[in-house]
This record gives structure tokens, sequence and C-alpha cells, in this order.
């Protein structure tokens, strides 16, 4: 037998008895079953209750309508597009997922003890799903759960801890305004001794600064246009502040095609972070002063 067939034979039935050894370590799995999972429809989700108390993240949601609010600790309207991955998440949770203890004294080996994230799933007062949310497991794929009724663990195939734990701030919706391009008539911006107006005369866009102007194509003012639509902050500033905002770093009026205006106002915060306003609304965003420098266009950099 030549001896590179010899060395394959060898690195097989190593490969074979580690395969052994890890499969042995293994929790033995078994199919759940009375299992509350994935026994509703996430169209009649009225309220979903979240205690991770130990991170700092315990928020509760609540669908008013079609539109789902963050109503603890805070009232804000929550994020569209964290709310749709949540439901996405829920609906996907298998019937019968694989058990993997049923030891009470295991519980804590998988988090699924006081330690775990409770989260409790409403349709209208009614409770239809309250289960822990433990560890994830080495690969990050699959979440240790257990309903607090039951004292079986499960495995879920998904990781349900990135869905549901995160800070308040995480879940509201970070829009400051929403203005499509094709929606914006007027643009005037307002800095330092600097005043740059844009206003859009269908397929070209006219740019004034001190009594001299210039046309672009609307593909020349992508930045500029597209940065409404929508334009987000980063953070929220709820503490109250001495701000004066008569006095802003920056300006920006906008008037839509429908007559529609809105004023954002710029104050630095530090050297790195500005707080944004927009007239009519009470709430302050803080983002990174980019937000701010990216509208300080002149005409001569237009020229170049």
């Amino acid at each position: 037998m030549k001896k590179q067939t010899i060395w394959l034979i060898i690195a097989l039935t190593v490969l074979i008895i580690l395969f052994i050894i890890i499969k042995g370590c293994q929790p033995k799995l078994e199919q759940a079953t009375g299992s509350k999972f994935a026994s509703f429809d996430t169209l009649g989700i009225t309220k979903i209750e979240i205690d991770a108390s130990e991170n700092n993240k315990d928020v509760i949601l609540t669908k008013a309508g079609e539109t789902w609010m963050l109503t603890s600790p805070i009232e804000y309207k929550a994020d569209e597009q964290t709310i749709k991955y949540l439901m996405k998440s829920l609906s996907e949770l298998p019937s019968n997922p694989d058990i993997i203890s049923e030891n009470p004294e295991n519980q804590s080996k998988f988090e699924v003890d006081s330690t775990g994230t409770v989260v409790k799933i409403y349709e209208d007062e009614k409770i239809i799903l309250d289960l822990i949310i433990g560890k994830t497991d080495e690969m990050g794929s699959h979440t240790y759960s257990r309903e607090t009724d039951s004292d079986k663990v499960v495995s879920i195939p998904q990781n349900l801890s990135y869905k549901f734990e995160k800070k308040p701030d995480q879940w509201r919706d970070k829009i400051i305004v929403d203005i499509p391009a094709e929606d914006l008539n007027i643009i005037d911006i307002v800095y330092a001794n600097n005043q740059i107006t844009y206003t859009n005369n269908d397929s070209v866009w006219t740019i004034v600064e001190n009594d001299e102007s210039l046309n672009e194509s609307p593909d020349k003012l992508r930045s500029i246009t597209s940065a409404f639509s929508p334009l987000r902050t980063s953070q929220f500033q709820d503490e109250e502040t001495d701000m004066d905002w008569s006095a802003p770093e920056m300006t920006i009026k906008i008037v839509t095609a429908t007559g529609m205006e809105y004023v954002i106002r710029f104050l630095a915060k530090d050297d790195k972070n500005i707080y944004i306003k927009v007239d009519g609304n009470d709430q302050i965003f803080i983002t990174s002063n980019y937000m701010m420098t990216r509208f300080q266009k002149t005409l001569e950099d237009y020229k170049k």
C-alpha cells in the first residue's frame, strides 16, 4: 500500500473519531410539542414587551393603527425597518423547535433563567407568546430559548438576541425629514456670511450666490438633493439643554413643489457632532459634523 494512501486513511480515521467525540458532546435533540411558537399571525400582534434589565434595554412597543410606537421608556415613533425585520423574525419561528434540555438546573448554562431577556407578545390584551431569550450558540446562528411556563430549553435557528436586545434609541425612527428629490423646489442655505440658493427649473437647477448664478443639471446636485430623502440622525438629545436656535451655525429652508416649507437648523455640539432641529418639531437630534458641512458648497466648488 502506498504511503500516501496510508496517510489518507489515518487522516480520515482521525476525522471520524473527532466527529464522534463532538457529536457525543452535543445535547441530544428532540422535537418540542405543544409549543406556542409560530402559532400566531404576526398581523395580529399589537404589543411587544422586552425585559432586558441586565443590559438596560427594557422597551415596550405598541401598535397604534398601522403605526408601531415605542411607548416605554419614551414615547416615539418606532423605526419601520427595525419593526419589519422583527416581524419577519417572529414569522419564521419554528412550530416544533429542537429541545436541548428539560433539566431546570441547566437553565443558567443556556442563560434562560433570570439573566435572560423576557419577551411577551400580545394580541390585544392576550399574551400569545411569553418566552425567555438566552445566549446564542458558538456560531451565533441559533438561540437558546424557553417559554416561561416550561422547563424545555429549545434551539431557535435565528440570532434572536440581535433582533430583540436593542437599546431604546435603536428602536426609534431616526428620520429627521423625508423629502423626495423630485419634490424639492427651493433649497436656501445660510451659514457664516454665505447664502446659497438652489432653485429647481425642471431640467436644470439654478444656483445663486451673492448675485452670481450658475445652472447645473440635476445629476451634478445629487449629493444635495438626495440628502433629504431621508435626512437621518444617529442620536437623540432628550435632556433639556440651553441652546439658542435663533443664531444657528447653519439654516436650511426648503420649499417643495406643493408649497410645503421646512426650516432645519444646525448648532455645533463639539468638534465632531452637531445638533439639528426642525421648526415645528421639539425633538433635537445629534449627528456628525459631516451632515452640516456636506451642504456648505459654493459656486466655486461647482465650477471646479
